[in-house]
């Protein structure tokens, strides 16, 4: 296969899957650890109150994006300690907390 329907195919793809996000308005999101971007749906872009395009932007648990600065100020500490748990040491994360939304 020639690299150009290969492109075509992925390109097909990727508009089926912004197709299926939009419509079911799915909270996903995936993140480049090492590369320190993270992408967010617009389903999860409306979960967190921030609009409704999809958006690629820096995260890093080390600086105080929006983010971290949205955690709860009581669950920020045992929110970022449990990510940093799961990076370092392949724990499962699970957290739950409270996360203020642009709003308030």
């Amino acid at each position: 296969m020639s690299a150009k329907p290969a492109r075509e195919s992925s390109d097909l793809l990727r508009e089926r899957l912004d197709l299926a996000f939009w419509a079911t308005n799915s909270a996903i999101w995936d993140w480049d650890v090492e590369n320190y971007l993270i992408w967010l749906s617009p389903g999860i872009q409306l979960l967190f109150g921030r609009g409704d395009e999809e958006i690629t932007e820096h995260f890093d648990i080390d600086f105080d994006g929006d983010w971290g600065t949205r955690l709860h100020p009581d669950d920020r500490a045992r929110v970022i300690r449990a990510l940093r748990d799961h990076l370092e040491n392949d724990t499962p994360y699970d957290a739950e907390y409270r996360y203020r939304l642009p709003s308030d």
